[in-house]
């Protein structure tokens, strides 16, 4: 074990390595049991020999559906489902997303870019103005106070 972290989090890397790379494997406690992945990312990548055309890179989120296995448990599809939800609700776009469509419905339907960078920080951190509401990521409270 390389590390642990709050809630039972470790963190397990190759023999001799010491680092936290590609190879590394992290356990989560889960309802009581422990599940181990490995910290790798399927990124897929789109590109043309045309020169016109830009290439395009983006992140697959984890799966835990076998494409071979065709009795998917209950289980495995709710796992599915959760990290699906967990990829697209962490990424970076949301919280600026989410800043807009909240200022356009309750202050103005043109917000400044520093305004929604402001409300987007708060939604991060949890925080506004010194005044912590719940101090993670996703907070509504924070994001309307700011």
């Amino acid at each position: 074990s390389l590390a642990s972290g709050p809630g039972g989090v470790e963190a397990f890397v190759r023999a001799g390595s010491g680092q936290l790379d590609e190879n590394a494997i992290v356990a989560f406690p889960v309802n009581g049991t422990t599940r181990h992945y490995f910290n790798k990312a399927s990124t897929v990548r789109i590109g043309s020999s045309d020169s016109t055309l830009t290439p395009h890179s983006f992140r697959n989120p984890p799966h835990f559906v076998s494409f071979l296995f065709k009795g998917a448990t209950r289980h495995a599809a709710a796992n599915e489902i959760e990290e699906v939800l967990s990829h697209l609700f962490l990424h970076k776009n949301v919280a600026p997303f989410q800043c807009r469509r909240l200022i356009q419905r309750f202050v103005t339907s043109n917000p400044s870019p520093t305004y929604i960078r402001h409300c987007a920080e708060a939604f991060v951190s949890g925080e506004h103005d010194g005044v912590t509401y719940s101090g993670e990521y996703g907070d509504l409270g924070a994001a309307v106070a700011a």
